[in-house]
């Protein structure tokens, strides 16, 4: 424990293998909470764990997922009987809490989960947009994702691939709605 553990786990067939080759994807979690590479003493222990239950013929190699860091920006429409301030905190604060629990590794991001809580939250008349954006450089991962190039065609799904795991690693800071 003193050298940590793993957060989540992905395993998927190597596909360019000509064996039964699989690649298992693991990702940690630091001190703070946020998600980090996994540290190669962690990695040893993990292989010496498996090799106690594989097959002969199968080989296991373990890597890093790509952390994809995102942010969330939403726009919404407020009833003028309201305090707008008071209703965008609020906003803002329940969609935070739509990302306490972290994605697995390839899940994707559903945005009409982010819509239906917007607009579930008294004095919100209308969701103008939600657009997931991409957060890139120091402190965040230096992983290079198009956001719009992985969202579905109606826009409501930021899909992600099999080896990374999206994260909103400073909700406070990535998470931020406007009103119009």
């Amino acid at each position: 424990a003193k050298f940590g553990s793993i957060k989540r786990v992905a395993c998927l067939r190597d596909a360019d293998s000509f064996k039964r080759n699989l690649n298992l994807y693991v990702i940690s979690e630091d001190e703070a909470g946020t998600l980090v590479r996994t540290n190669d003493t962690i990695k040893r222990n993990l292989s010496v764990w498996l090799n106690h239950g594989r097959m002969v013929n199968d080989t296991v190699d373990i890597v890093d997922a790509f952390i994809v860091n995102i942010g969330i920006e939403f726009s919404i429409v407020v009833d003028d009987m309201n305090n707008k301030f008071d209703i965008l905190t609020l906003a803002n604060e329940s969609v935070r809490r739509l990302f306490v629990i972290e994605k697995e590794i390839g899940e994707p991001l559903y945005l009409s989960e982010i819509y239906t809580t917007l607009s579930n939250i008294d004095g919100v008349v209308d969701v103008k947009s939600v657009n997931p954006v991409t957060k890139v450089g120091s402190p965040y991962s230096n992983i290079s994702f198009d956001v719009d190039q992985n969202m579905t065609f109606d826009r409501r799904v930021l899909t992600t691939p099999p080896t990374h795991i999206l994260e909103v690693k400073y909700p406070a800071v990535d998470i931020s709605g406007r009103i119009e």
